[in-house]
């Protein structure tokens, strides 16, 4: 968190995007990136580093090294969505929506769009935070 937040100009889109190390970020629902920069240094301020969640996604070339790898992090605080039924991994949580596939797909996307459902909402997000505060207490 210690890296500067800096601008930088896109012309494919009409909102601020500014670079976070390697990391691009867009800024769509602010209409400067002074705004966007002002509010994203009030939130990094607020952030606790010792209640933090980390969320592994199983897609766009996630290969069992990498999984294995963030297993071993020290941090319990940690999950693995994954294809993958019977993994070994500690951290994993198993989404079927995708079946056997060797990877998932969006998990953004709505798995019931009646009921207004995300594939991700199989994981129960609220549970998985609830443990690390009782870690905090």
């Amino acid at each position: 968190m210690s890296q500067d937040l800096v601008e930088i100009v896109d012309e494919s889109v009409d909102f601020p995007v500014g670079r976070w190390g390697e990391i691009r970020i867009y800024f769509m629902h602010y209409q400067s990136f002074e705004i966007a920069k002002d509010k994203w240094d009030r939130r990094k301020s607020r952030i606790n580093f010792s209640n933090l969640g980390y969320i592994l996604v199983q897609r766009d070339g996630c290969t069992t090294r990498d999984m294995l790898k963030f297993d071993s992090l020290e941090n319990p605080n940690k999950v693995i969505l994954t294809s993958v039924k019977d993994s070994g991994l500690k951290s994993a949580y198993h989404l079927p929506f995708f079946g056997d596939f060797k990877e998932l797909g969006n998990v953004l996307d709505f798995k019931d769009l009646y009921l207004g459902r995300r594939i991700m909402y199989d994981f129960n997000f609220s549970q998985w935070i609830d443990l690390f505060k009782k870690r905090l207490a």
